[in-house]
């Protein structure tokens, strides 16, 4: 099914991010995009799949928390979509998540849309839980690329 994605009602967005994750909030210049399947081959139906927030991190990265609304949302199609709007539309250099260390199954989603382990962040997930750190790079771009400002004119 394809993929879509909304930045609509933020605050609506950061907060329903932040009950999922367990976090007691995000930094200063957060921002949450809602990842949807569209149903029936595209019609007007949508249903939330995911709500990735991205908390920017210096150094022209981002720290990127997700919480999922349904079992098996993680697809290629996500992966796809998700370096698009990081590297392409954000003009993000990284993105590193902190994945708690009993979700496996989020960390093996991360290692499969190319992120590699960095280390723990003891304490670092919800309830004082350790969290695996995972970054990912943008991939490498040529002269022309680098020229043309992130988005190159897609709307952010």
């Amino acid at each position: 099914m394809p993929l879509t994605f909304s930045r609509v009602d933020q605050p609506r967005l950061m907060k329903a991010a932040a009950k999922l994750t367990g976090s007691t909030g995000f930094a200063p210049g957060a921002h949450a995009l809602a990842v949807y399947h569209a149903n029936n081959g595209g019609t007007e139906e949508r249903r939330m799949r995911v709500i990735c927030v991205f908390e920017p991190a210096g150094n022209g990265g981002a720290t990127m928390h997700f919480a999922g609304l349904r079992q098996r949302w993680y697809s290629p199609d996500f992966e796809v979509m998700l370096r698009k709007y990081a590297f392409e539309v954000k003009g993000y250099r990284f993105v590193r998540a902190h994945i708690a260390a009993t979700n496996t199954q989020a960390q093996i989603a991360a290692l499969h849309a190319g992120f590699q382990i960095e280390g723990v962040l003891r304490h670092g997930a919800a309830g004082g839980e350790d969290a695996i750190v995972l970054t990912i790079n943008a991939p490498a771009r040529s002269a022309q690329q680098r020229a043309t400002p992130p988005g190159g004119g897609m709307l952010t």
